[in-house]
């Protein structure tokens, strides 16, 4: 795996091919680290789930990723490991628009999961944008729907796209009525925020 970092360029030590190393100490050196494009490729096959998490959030902490950065993370989104799918998730949701071509993979995902893994799709869904006359009738479905936590993930994430689509606001007074006093005070946060663009 090659590393790349403004204050250090090389490798940590030990992380280097044949170097043993336990698994606390392997995902504690992507800390203050970016993965290289074909680094990630090879932290993506290897068969420690932790060790995958760390190199994707490493991606994620580095800023905006490339194009290829997110289809690796989008490929990501079908490991096996929940925990491995919520970093990738998370990553996404990090690179804001710069991800906005895993809209689609964002949209299966919310479909086939449950969980806190559905639910941090639905937050990074508003934050990537793109597919937009999917994306916003799905986040606008989310904050009607009476659990608590993906309505207030859907509020979260309209608010994001509302500053680029008008139509979420329609989610967003959609989750004014919402049996959740914790959903309906965000909702009334968010449009409060968007300002003008919520009185459009």
């Amino acid at each position: 795996v090659r590393w790349t970092s403004s204050s250090a360029p090389s490798a940590p030590p030990g992380l280097r091919r044949g170097l043993p190393r336990s698994r606390c100490e392997r995902c504690r050196a992507y800390q203050g680290f970016s993965v290289s494009l074909k680094g990630l490729r090879e932290v993506l096959r290897d068969p420690d789930p932790a060790f995958r998490r760390a190199g994707i959030q490493a991606v994620g902490a580095a800023g905006k990723p490339s194009e290829a950065d997110v289809c690796l993370l989008v490929r990501a989104l079908e490991d096996d490991d929940a925990g491995v799918r919520l970093a990738a998730v998370r990553a996404l949701e990090a690179a804001g628009t710069a991800g906005r071509w895993a809209a689609p993979a964002l949209l299966d995902l919310i479909r086939r999961e449950k969980g806190y893994v559905r639910t941090a799709g639905v937050a990074a869904l508003g934050a990537v944008g793109g597919a937009e006359a999917k994306v916003v009738p799905l986040l606008t479905a989310y904050a009607r729907k009476p659990g608590r936590d993906p309505a207030l993930a859907a509020v979260g994430a309209l608010g994001v796209a509302g500053r680029r689509i008008p139509a979420a606001v329609d989610g967003l007074v959609a989750a004014l009525g919402h049996r959740s006093g914790e959903v309906r005070l965000a909702a009334v946060d968010v449009l409060e925020r968007l300002g003008p663009k919520a009185r459009a």
